[in-house]
């Protein structure tokens, strides 16, 4: 065979994370007898009938997805909790593969994936993720809508939000677009940008964003998120702050707030907190997950009794912070 032909194909399989669809081969100039008896010889193994691997490709979840969207045929994508995993948004998984093509395509419905189809893919709401096509970001969070918690939506496009996938510009464009459409979940959609101006500062985990939800389901005035402070020791981040009362709740995962330098580290910046006359009120994740109650009636006494300390002030007056 042919070697120079053989670095050609592996160069195409190697863009696509090891797969190659019969049409790119043929478009490539790689006749369908070379690739039979590369077929035959095992440089090749049929994934599908259209989908091609090379076999000296690792076989792992990102060469499945590939495979999955090449198979699928011109103008699809992955799509829905398939983008929102390549992408790093927590809870999502890249399995069963979600692909959405267009309305009107070839159907080649895989046992293991989920098929969506839609009217219009909109130029700019397809990206490549890790060399996949894929919807972008902003448009998951639009497709997951029709179907997801309103919990689970809230995380999601917090978790884009913190990570610069999405913004508030972004989000409300993709309204304008699909709602036009009449699309399912355009509703819950609106109402988390609703909830979510432009200067909106999102939660940096799923702790933090449950423990806001308390605070909101409490009654109480919402919370600055990720403010930053300065100290003797340099600057620090507060989870969350009230100016009013110079309250600084802070969040402990048992990843994060474990080990003895954790914890040693916690002490000197909580010192150097409190020399600025801030409250520190720390929340373990056993706490804010077991038992909200006890965490939203801590958090409303230690505010109460700031507010009482500084009626009349607030923590602009004698401390800048941003």
């Amino acid at each position: 065979m042919d070697s120079d032909l053989d670095v050609h194909i592996a160069d195409l399989c190697r863009g696509q994370h090891g797969a190659v669809s019969r049409a790119q081969l043929l478009l490539a100039g790689i006749g369908r007898n070379a690739i039979r008896r590369r077929i035959t010889a095992g440089t090749l193994i049929e994934w599908s009938g259209d989908v091609l691997l090379h076999a000296g490709a690792p076989a792992t979840p990102l060469q499945t997805v590939m495979a999955t969207v090449l198979d699928a045929g011109p103008g699809a994508c992955a799509s829905h909790d398939t983008t929102l995993h390549l992408a790093g948004v927590p809870g999502f998984s890249a399995t069963p593969v979600h692909i959405t093509q267009p309305r009107g395509g070839v159907l080649r419905p895989d046992g293991a994936a989920i098929m969506h189809t839609s009217r219009r893919i909109a130029l700019d709401h397809v990206a490549l993720i890790h060399g996949i096509p894929s919807t972008t970001v902003t448009r998951a969070l639009f497709d997951i809508a029709a179907t997801a918690h309103p919990d689970r939506l809230d995380r999601a496009v917090d978790a884009a939000w913190t990570r610069s996938l999405t913004d508030h510009r972004r989000l409300c464009e993709a309204l304008d677009l699909l709602a036009r459409q009449g699309r399912a979940g355009i509703r819950a959609m609106r109402e988390a940008i609703e909830q979510r101006g432009a200067d909106h500062v999102a939660p940096e985990s799923g702790l933090e964003h449950r423990f806001h939800q308390i605070v909101e389901q409490d009654g109480q005035p919402p919370l600055l998120r990720q403010v930053r402070w300065h100290t003797a020791i340099g600057e620090v981040r507060f989870d969350a702050f009230d100016p009013e009362a110079r309250v600084d709740a802070e969040m402990d995962s048992a990843l994060h707030h474990r080990s003895l330098s954790d914890m040693a580290y916690d002490e000197r910046r909580d010192a150097a907190v409190r020399d600025t006359d801030v409250v520190v009120a720390r929340f373990s994740d056993d706490e804010i997950w077991n038992r909200p109650r006890d965490a939203a009636r801590r958090l409303r006494e230690v505010r109460r009794a700031g507010r009482a300390r500084w009626s009349g002030r607030s923590a602009s007056d004698s401390h800048p912070f941003w």
